[in-house]
């Protein structure tokens, strides 16, 4: 099977999704067997009911990363 998600890494670019507004951010840790993630100081865990990572302490819905390149 082909994964199609991709393998968060450290010095991976990413984008922090606030409602619609997105920056720019770069992975600075992995932890958790690649279940959170430390991005711009905050630390965001995989929520296996979206399969996104959310950024600690926020709802579901709340701020979350993109990790899919840009085109």
């Amino acid at each position: 099977m082909i994964s199609t998600r991709p393998v968060p890494r450290v010095g991976m670019r990413v984008r922090v999704v606030h409602l619609g507004h997105a920056e720019p951010d770069v992975i600075a840790e992995v932890g958790d067997g690649g279940r959170t993630l430390v991005v711009g100081g905050r630390t965001f865990s995989l929520r296996p009911l979206t399969g996104e990572f959310v950024a600690v302490g926020e709802p579901y819905y709340g701020v979350r990363l993109d990790l899919r390149r840009e085109r």
